[in-house]
């Protein structure tokens, strides 16, 4: 990728490369058509493009093509179950989407790594962590640029929907260590529209921005500000160690 980048006419400087590469992982028709479609401003002003990387309607048709291509060769099962992946990230929790479609996670798993992964090579497993007595295991999205597909081909109710639920599913799943994923939680329930559930767990954030806090109260109900921001939260309690599986 480095040479393909040295040969433009732009300098392009590191953080360009870095978040390039975050796109593309380095595929080489990603990374061309990325580049053949990038405005001019954009390669003027790269601190700016990873904004314009990051946007979905920045995503040139023939990636876009390439993408649906590959997708609509899925049999509907397999369609279903990278839809609602796709909403937890780049990173995904096999255990979250079982529950969320209503599925044993061992027949999921077995979807996930004989299907998506070693025949078609569209996720590859992540990690495998023990939450108290509770196996959570992840897999990832080999190509970021697969998920923003798969997310905005969504649309805004389904995605309120599958968000809510993902994000019941780990309170359920972490229990009393809501704690671990409490940012994933809030993102869940503020993209599902639900500020009242996601303001919860806004104690449990080690930074929570302004900009986050404030958009969860515009969008609140009017309530006494002690419900909206408990003092002591119900989730504090002695912290089970994450072991490797």
């Amino acid at each position: 990728m480095n040479d393909l980048l040295d040969a433009q006419p732009t300098q392009f400087d590191q953080q360009f490369r870095q978040t390039l590469f975050q796109c593309t992982r380095g595929q080489p028709f990603f990374t061309v058509e990325l580049l053949r479609h990038l405005p001019l401003e954009a390669t003027r002003l790269q601190e700016t493009t990873v904004y314009w990387f990051s946007d979905q309607q920045n995503l040139p048709a023939s990636i876009q093509g390439m993408i649906a291509q590959r997708i609509q060769q899925l049999p509907a099962a397999l369609r279903e179950i990278l839809m609602i992946a796709s909403l937890a990230g780049e990173i995904f929790t096999v255990e979250a989407v079982a529950l969320v479609q209503g599925v044993a996670a061992g027949w999921l798993l077995s979807c996930l790594s004989h299907a998506l992964d070693r025949q078609y090579h569209l996720i590859s497993a992540q990690d495998c962590q023990w939450v108290g007595q509770q196996r959570l295991t992840q897999y990832r999205f080999q190509q970021p640029l697969v998920q923003q597909y798969l997310y905005y081909s969504l649309d805004e109710v389904e995605r309120q929907y599958w968000h809510e639920e993902l994000g019941n599913a780990l309170e359920e799943l972490y229990g009393e260590q809501r704690h671990q994923v409490a940012a994933q939680i809030v993102g869940h329930f503020s993209s599902a529209r639900r500020p009242e559930k996601a303001a919860l767990y806004l104690p449990l954030l080690e930074h929570p921005t302004p900009t986050l806090q404030n958009l969860l109260l515009s969008e609140m109900p009017p309530m006494p500000l002690v419900a909206r921001f408990p003092l002591h939260s119900t989730l504090s309690g002695p912290v089970t160690k994450v072991g490797k599986c």
